[in-house]
């Protein structure tokens, strides 16, 4: 049996600029610290993992550009305002929880993400790397905003938006 460390796991969240000036825009990678986690895998690698993220502790690592994140950009008054958009589309405040289950079978994982304006499910497939005390399984899911209840989030007058397409990307790490 195999439990979730979760000192060691982590969750990213991945947005992406589109429309007619997505150029002036950037794609995003967003933190999302977990305050709860638990989770444990079987000897035959099926089970189950649930995270909880409080929406005020996000936070945004960088840009991304051709997959490699640039933590030098945006500023920290940028940084405030995607936050805060980002809020408002999940009609969250900073002390909203963000809840996930996923069950695992074989190399399968579904998830189901909880937010204050509605669940969704994705499924993806894992894969392990080696972590320090242990093994991790890294999955990158897809969810769209209009299936989680998510409003648009636009920039300034319209000039760009934020695509529907959201990934979330867990690593978490087992003992």
């Amino acid at each position: 049996m195999s439990e979730l460390d979760a000192s060691k796991s982590r969750v990213r969240i991945f947005t992406f600029a589109e429309g007619m000036f997505s150029r002036l825009a950037h794609d995003l990678e967003i933190d999302a610290p977990l305050a709860s986690a638990t989770g444990a895998l079987d000897d035959s690698g099926d089970g189950h993992v649930e995270v909880t993220v409080r929406a005020g502790s996000l936070h945004v690592v960088g840009f991304v550009k051709k997959g490699v994140t640039d933590p030098n950009g945006p500023s920290a008054s940028d940084r405030t305002d995607i936050l805060e958009r980002m809020l408002e589309a999940m009609n969250a405040s900073e002390g909203t929880t963000i809840h996930a289950r996923g069950d695992k079978k074989g190399d399968k994982i579904t998830v189901e993400l909880q937010v204050p304006t509605g669940v969704a499910r994705a499924e993806a497939t894992t894969r392990e790397e080696p972590g320090a005390g242990g093994k991790v399984l890294v999955t990158r899911l897809r969810y769209s905003m209009p299936s989680l209840g998510m409003k648009p989030v636009k920039g300034p007058l319209g000039a760009f938006k934020l695509s529907d397409r959201v990934e979330v990307e867990v690593r978490a790490a087992l003992r």
